[in-house]
């Protein structure tokens, strides 16, 4: 069956090249996480395990997406990407082992920031990347 300009112009974007910024001090498990990606998509991937670089890191490479690990100074790494004009559209998914308060939960509601909590299943994480990744097709037209 022939599909609509739509559907097609959708799975083509799924399979265009991504770079994808990890900010985790926990290198183990970004290994984890490049593998899950890579296993669906093509992927770029660069691993932040210095926030004092965030700044200089956002320059050098533009993102499609960032998963950022709220155990790692997550909270204040948000905002810090979200003020870049360049990256206030950006899908974050926010990681974390530990259980959110009110708050926490709040602030990321507020930021449209997708929360996945630890342990989590390998497609879980691939399925949010694939929502977010169509989200923000469909509000931009591009990834």
């Amino acid at each position: 069956l022939p599909q609509s300009p739509g559907r097609t112009f959708r799975t083509l974007a799924v399979n265009i090249m991504k770079n994808i910024l990890i900010i985790d001090l926990e290198m183990d498990f970004s290994d984890l996480i490049i593998a899950m990606l890579k296993s669906y998509y093509t992927v770029e991937v660069d691993i932040l395990s210095d926030p004092r670089l965030l700044h200089e890191t956002l320059q050098n490479r533009a993102y499609q997406g960032v998963i950022v690990d709220l155990l790692s100074g997550g909270f204040t790494l948000i905002e810090q990407i979200l003020q870049d004009p360049a990256y206030r559209q950006i899908p974050i998914i926010a990681l974390s082992a530990k259980l959110l308060s009110g708050r926490e939960r709040k602030f990321l509601l507020q930021r449209n920031i997708h929360f996945l909590p630890k342990p989590f299943e390998s497609g879980r994480l691939v399925s949010q990347f694939h929502q977010l990744f169509h989200q923000a097709q469909d509000s931009r037209l591009h990834l």
